[in-house]
């Protein structure tokens, strides 16, 4: 189930999906793996969900799903989609947003960029200067040069358009406290934002205290290619935490 494989089968997918929909019954479509007598066959296709599979017999020809599109297999399951009622708990209960400054810097931990940025509605409701917040991943390794990097997102360290290599960045972000006059800790070096990616790293600045782990979770301790269904774990501050993804910065 390699990427390459799933990136063949993405424009046929797209291609026929809006049609598969059309059809009764069909309440969404995918590309996983192919489920034969309940089991995970470990070959993947265009899943077609329905909310009940109906015996063939019972569906006109223009309404059946074609055992395979353009060499590409097919597969038809069950899947019952439920809205769920948010679970409520009270504030002291929950996780709270970690606005700590980090003399070691792990991954988990907040961060963002010095700078501020314009923004007007309808970007937000008030016109003004802003500052960013978001999570540092992970301390890495840059395979050229060898130098460490913090690694995060585009919208973290990036922001937008007006990105540029050398902008400081601070520990913790500026709308949890950090200060640009004493709490920067490297420079925004590379950052990417396509289909594909939403990166970024930063340079740590030398003799900068790191380690290779994210606070709450542990060391790091290497790479591994994704499998489905396989279980992960992250550490970041929750997208509903009230503080949204930008808070207004205090300075003119």
């Amino acid at each position: 189930m390699s990427n390459e494989t799933r990136a063949a089968i993405r424009p046929v997918k797209n291609r026929v999906e809006d049609d598969l929909l059309a059809r009764p019954g069909v309440t969404g479509v995918d590309i996983a793996q192919k489920i034969s007598g309940g089991l995970p066959t470990g070959e993947l296709s265009i899943v077609v969900f329905v909310d009940k599979k109906v015996p063939l017999s019972r569906l006109s020809k223009a309404d059946l799903i074609p055992k395979e599109i353009d060499g590409v297999v097919t597969d038809v399951q069950e899947v019952i989609f439920e809205l769920q009622t948010p679970a409520w708990e009270p504030l002291d209960a929950i996780a709270q947003i970690d606005t700590g400054a980090y003399p070691t810097l792990v991954g988990g931990i907040s961060m963002g960029p010095s700078r501020t940025f314009f923004l007007e509605p309808p970007a937000v409701e008030v016109a003004g200067n802003y500052t960013m917040v978001g999570t540092l991943g992970a301390l890495v390794r840059d395979n050229g040069t060898g130098a460490t990097m913090a690694l995060t997102n585009f919208h973290v360290a990036a922001v937008d358009t007006s990105w540029a290599a050398g902008q400081r960045m601070t520990q913790p972000g500026r709308p949890d406290g950090g200060n640009p006059n004493t709490q920067e800790f490297g420079a925004l070096t590379r950052a990417v934002l396509s289909e594909h990616v939403d990166g970024a790293v930063v340079t740590l600045d030398v003799g900068r205290a790191w380690q290779a782990s994210v606070q709450g979770i542990g060391g790091v301790a290497g790479t591994a290619a994704a499998v489905l269904n396989e279980h992960v774990r992250k550490r970041a501050a929750p997208p509903n935490s009230g503080k949204g993804q930008f808070s207004h910065s205090i300075s003119p």
